[in-house]
């Protein structure tokens, strides 16, 4: 029946995203399991909804980010992937405002394969063209925007252009601060990127002195227990993990308030690790 082709498509996005989960990992004895799952999707929702709907246009999108993480163990994959964000762009573009949120994460996407195919300038064209806009955006977009300077961190320090990066991630820090408990997964990211310019330029044992009179850099150690869920089988079984991490904290100490800030925490779970969780990552 129609329903149970649809529950059964709804099934297949799923195994495609915790497949593609896997492969961006290193396992990539599932890509042709995510692939196949991808080829599906997209073929029934160009055949039943058409190729100038909003959902086709989301298939091709995540097929595109899919590729995109391929691409960075084989750069093969990354003229495809471009070729599948411009596909979703003709119909967004059609479909949405030029100035939409919608065409703003495209853009975003375009911009991360652009700069992993090595065109540099053209991706932080983008990303500063994105960013401006969606500043003048409501205050419902600030995740995208936080998520956009982050991405043009991350590509301007892969290039070396570790002094220029330091203050996106810092703002990326300060937006994801405002809108979550320390702890969420952007800031996790955030600060890793940061931390790992501080390493580069040899700012950690500066940091560790005094900023002025009141306040001073103070270094924490922490054995931590994370939680993991990780993706079993095709069935979508998962099973439950816990490991330990030995931590080092770097907290801003305030003499007078007693007030103590957790600036950069190093140690933590890398990406390949905590990207499995899908939300379940955290502190136990």
């Amino acid at each position: 029946t129609d329903e149970d082709t649809a529950s059964k498509m709804i099934s297949y996005c799923t195994l495609a995203d915790i497949c593609s989960e896997l492969v961006a990992s290193g396992y990539w004895q599932h890509y042709d399991e995510a692939k196949d799952s991808f080829k599906r999707v997209i073929k029934f929702r160009e055949d039943n909804l058409g190729k100038l709907h909003s959902d086709t246009a989301i298939a091709y999108q995540e097929y595109a980010l899919f590729l995109l993480n391929v691409g960075r163990a084989d750069n093969s994959f990354l003229g495809k992937a471009l070729k599948y964000i411009n596909m979703a762009y003709d119909i967004q573009v059609k479909l949405f405002s030029e100035h939409s949120i919608t065409i703003m994460r495209n853009f975003n996407t375009k911009a991360l394969i652009l700069d992993e195919m090595g065109y540099h300038n053209d991706a932080f064209d983008i990303f500063e063209d994105i960013i401006k806009r969606t500043e003048n955006m409501s205050d419902d977009y600030l995740t995208d925007l936080a998520t956009f300077i982050y991405n043009y961190a991350q590509a301007q320090r892969d290039v070396g252009m570790i002094d220029d990066a330091m203050p996106y991630y810092l703002r990326s820090i300060d937006i994801w601060n405002s809108l979550s408990d320390y702890g969420n997964l952007h800031l996790v990211h955030a600060y890793k990127g940061y931390g790992e310019c501080l390493y580069v330029k040899g700012y950690i044992e500066d940091a560790i002195d005094n900023f002025d009179d009141n306040t001073i850099m103070i270094k924490r150690a922490e054995n931590a227990l994370f939680e993991f869920t990780i993706p079993v089988d095709k069935k979508n079984t998962t099973r439950t993990e816990r490991r330990e991490y030995d931590l080092t904290h770097f907290c801003k100490f305030n003499k007078i308030s007693g007030e103590v800030q957790t600036v950069l925490t190093l140690g933590l779970p890398d990406e390949g690790e905590y990207s499995f969780a899908k939300g379940c990552f955290g502190k136990t």
